[in-house]
């Protein structure tokens, strides 16, 4: 049974109130979360008794029913109800306001729509030619962040000179992080190798950085690769790295062995 953590909206004193009056919210308040965290723990011990998921209401009904054959009161079985349904809510608001991740499905999905002409901040729609180039950059982006499980921050320090090409077509970019003195390179498959090839200018000199975009307008773009190619979900800069993590959850293994396990 995963551990309860509620946060129930805290009722709020209008202006002009008495400090007793904050007070009396306050305490009424915890009170509240208190009485709604027990009533959810006995609907999660139940469900787990009979087999069922406690993110699953349809299942409530049963369980009320349950409370008044057990003589419960009709008062008790309608604060159980308020108070499941309260943390319910709660949790799927929580939910909602989380990204989600940029998995392999979705990074196809932004491969196959990249390239699809857009319209620009002050309504322009893009040229075909301006497109194409855009979306080189976009699918790289993502890609690397994903392989090498990136932030914004990080991914736009990186420069032509960190990456490095392996002769099977894979690759390695190397990161240095505040709290990692000596720094780190990090695999690329080969799918994230072709991406860069892809986008790269002729000779790129060493020091340039390779995708020349600040952390927020990586954010930005990630957002709207994943508009664009419909994906469900609130995305931000960190969706490609939660995305890989998942994807690694389900492989369960490291980078390298999810790129030779998809070529199998």
């Amino acid at each position: 049974m995963i551990p309860l953590v509620i946060t129930i909206r805290e009722q709020r004193p209008t202006a002009g109130e008495s400090a007793t009056t904050t007070k009396l919210y306050a305490a009424q308040w915890a009170t509240t979360t208190r009485l709604y965290a027990a009533q959810w723990q006995r609907w999660e011990t139940w469900a787990v008794d009979n087999g069922v998921d406690s993110a699953e209401l349809s299942y409530l009904e049963e369980y009320l029913t349950d409370m008044g054959r057990g003589g419960a009161s009709m008062s008790a079985i309608k604060q159980a109800r308020a108070g499941i349904l309260a943390v319910y809510q709660d949790r799927m608001e929580s939910i909602r306001e989380r990204p989600a991740g940029i998995t392999r499905d979705g990074l196809e999905a932004i491969r196959d729509t990249a390239q699809r002409p857009r319209s620009t901040l002050l309504g322009k729609r893009e040229t075909r030619a301006h497109a194409r180039v855009r979306a080189r950059v976009d699918v790289a982006l993502v890609a690397v962040m994903r392989d090498a499980m990136l932030r914004p921050a990080e991914t736009a320090t990186i420069t032509w000179g960190d990456v490095e090409r392996d002769p099977d077509g894979s690759g390695t970019v190397y990161i240095h992080r505040p709290r990692d003195p000596v720094g780190q390179n990090f695999y690329l498959g080969p799918p994230t190798m072709q991406a860069l090839n892809a986008m790269s200018p002729f000779r790129p000199d060493p020091r340039d950085f390779v995708f020349e975009l600040s952390p927020k307008q990586i954010t930005r773009r990630i957002q709207a690769a994943a508009r664009a190619a419909g994906l469900p979900g609130n995305y931000s800069g960190d969706s490609p790295r939660l995305g890989m993590a998942q994807d690694l959850a389900t492989a369960r293994g490291p980078v390298a062995l999810y790129y030779s396990a998809l070529a199998a």
